[in-house]
């Protein structure tokens, strides 16, 4: 179905970490004020963040296989009320439209996108800090050595597609902002800037000490309960905000290449309204680098506060902790905040039997046991004997604690039996176990392999 050509479609695709979340709260909030200017943006829901996926689910489904594909009975619903009302302009607004402007070119071939360019290093950090947030991450920050800076050749595949593209690109900078507000600058886009704007902080970012604190917590807490916390930490205001986790050789590296790579964007496709952004960028300091380590300190304070200002919260996790005493964590000591002994892992109690079988199983030519005892892990794995692999992975732990696949294998293990509410697995016959599979696994030819 054709869109009336007096009327306009608009396209806001983030992408992801450009503010998205507080334009959307914003204007699913201001929806009858947005129609009054001639403007119709179809309403969605908000989770207790008050984030969203927008209008994304206006025209896309989600698959069982985590896929998304376009509805075209949405499509066409959507067309035909937007054709149906007074208003001129469709606004649509996901982050997810990002990677799918291309396919929606061809559903919408006349309509309009809005793109938000934001400093590459920054995303970095702040897609992580949103992975131990929302995605219950408990790894450590890591910045990969090679670095794609994927918007760039994303926004530049666009431009190339299709030259008649209609495309707003707006360097996402408090400094560039329209009266220094992203929700202001969105609307003025759309030539609406003189509306009154209140706006709500959406998803605040965590202290260094919420973040390392939320990140030990993820073993334990799930679902709504997850959620709870989430928010409870993001209103904690006490510690350490203007921090960065890459060292100051990788941030100088790194920023280096942000410029050519941008400097080359702007050039190729005749940006010249991004090259104030990118004099800001050129001259940007990095923030405080901090190592990403905790203190009993650090998180007796975030404790505390949990305590007196969401006991409902801290009586789920505390109840959490103390029945799941057999992670591998972050910060192992989080556990004596919940007054559990973090030497009472089950398997840690069978440490030097699990070292004395170690050496007594593998033969002296075997220079790197720990290998043996994960690749024997790793195989039963496969087989489904998942109880007796984690025997081998803890035996492997016991070797060399500073294996960062053998202690997610052992944590997967513990967190598995926990979700199926299983029996805690006793470690008392290990030494039996063991021995039961020496002739399967240690014949002295094998031993050698």
């Amino acid at each position: 179905m054709p869109i009336d050509m007096t009327k306009r479609i608009v396209i806001h695709a983030g992408p992801g970490k450009t503010g998205t979340s507080a334009i959307q709260h914003w204007l699913n909030s201001n929806r009858e004020t947005l129609s009054s200017e001639g403007i119709y943006y179809p309403e969605h829901q908000l989770d207790a963040n008050n984030v969203s996926s927008g209008n994304l689910y206006s025209i896309y489904d989600r698959l069982t296989s985590g896929m998304l594909a376009l509805n075209t009975q949405k499509l066409l619903n959507l067309k035909r009320d937007f054709e149906n009302r007074t208003e001129s302009i469709l606004l649509l607004s996901s982050e997810f439209f990002f990677l799918r402007v291309v396919e929606l070119l061809e559903v919408f071939p006349e309509a309009e996108f809005i793109f938000y360019l934001r400093n590459p290093i920054e995303l970095f950090e702040s897609n992580y800090n949103q992975g131990v947030k929302r995605q219950q991450n408990t790894e450590p920050f890591r910045l990969p050595e090679r670095v794609n800076f994927k918007v760039f050749s994303v926004l530049g595949g666009l431009l190339e597609h299709d030259k008649n593209i209609k495309i707003t690109i707006r360097p996402y900078s408090k400094k560039e902002f329209y009266k220094g507000n992203i929700v202001n600058d969105f609307l003025n886009i759309l030539s609406v800037g003189s509306l009154k704007v209140e706006t709500t902080k959406i998803n605040s970012s965590y202290s260094l000490e919420a973040l390392e604190f939320k990140r030990n917590a993820n073993f334990f807490l799930e679902g709504s309960d997850a959620i709870e916390l989430d928010l409870a930490l993001q209103a904690y205001n006490l510690g350490e905000f203007n921090y960065s986790l890459i060292t100051p050789a990788k941030f100088t590296k790194q920023k280096t290449l942000v410029l050519k790579q941008l400097d080359g964007f702007i050039d190729k496709y005749d940006l010249s309204h991004l090259i104030s952004f990118r004099d800001e960028l050129s001259s940007l300091n990095q923030k405080n680098y901090k190592k990403q380590s905790a203190t009993l300190g650090m998180f007796n304070s975030v404790l505390t506060y949990i305590k007196q200002e969401h006991p409902n919260t801290f009586n789920k996790l505390n109840k959490q902790v103390r029945s799941n005493i057999n992670y591998i964590l972050p910060f192992q000591e989080f556990y004596s905040l919940f007054d559990v002994d973090s030497s009472m892992r089950e398997c840690d109690e069978k440490l030097e039997d699990h070292k004395a079988l170690a050496s007594t199983l593998l033969t002296s030519s075997i220079k790197k046991p720990a290998d043996v005892c994960r690749e024997i892990g790793l195989f039963l794995e496969q087989k489904g004997q998942t109880s007796l692999a984690n025997e081998f992975f803890e035996t492997a732990y016991s070797i060399d604690p500073k294996r960062p696949l053998i202690i997610r294998k052992i944590n997967a293990y513990y967190q598995s039996v926990f979700k199926s509410n299983e029996d805690k697995p006793k470690t008392s016959n290990i030494k039996q176990k063991l021995k039961n599979t020496k002739k399967r696994f240690f014949s002295g030819k094998s031993s050698k392999s």
